[in-house]
Formats: C-alpha cells, structure tokens, sequence
C-alpha cells in the first residue's frame, strides 16, 4: 500500500474494493483494513475520504448508480 492515490481514483478503488470484500464476507464482517487492503491504499487515505465503512457504502452506492446510468445512456 502506497498511499499514492488519491481524489476520485482512490474513492472509485475503495468502492470498487468494498465491493469485492462485500462479495467474500457481507458488510458488517468486512474491516478498515480488508478493504484498504484490497484496494491498495493506505488507511490514511481511506479516513481522508471516509468516516468509516458505512460511509463508504454511501460512496459505493452512488458510483454503481453512475455506472447503470452510463450502462444505458
């Protein structure tokens, strides 16, 4: 983890991470550090987006509706 992404790619890998981790555990088995573990970031870079896992799913949630929206238009 290099802490080297940041902005909008590292909310898009944390969401796309969360995700995955979501996929092999359900959300409330899932940790800080699964998840930033999974995205290669550090968890300085996930608090600085982020309160915490639910907040994430927040972010998660808007980035799979864009993607439906780009999938029909």
């Amino acid at each position: 983890m290099d802490g080297k992404h940041t902005g909008d790619s590292g909310r898009l890998r944390l969401a796309e991470a969360m995700k995955r981790c979501m996929a092999r555990h359900g959300l409330e088995d899932i940790t800080i550090k699964e998840i930033t573990a999974e995205a290669g970031v550090s968890r300085q870079t996930f608090y600085h987006h982020f309160l915490d896992k639910y907040d994430l799913l927040q972010d998660y949630s808007f980035f799979s509706r864009m993607e439906l929206y780009r999938m029909e238009n």
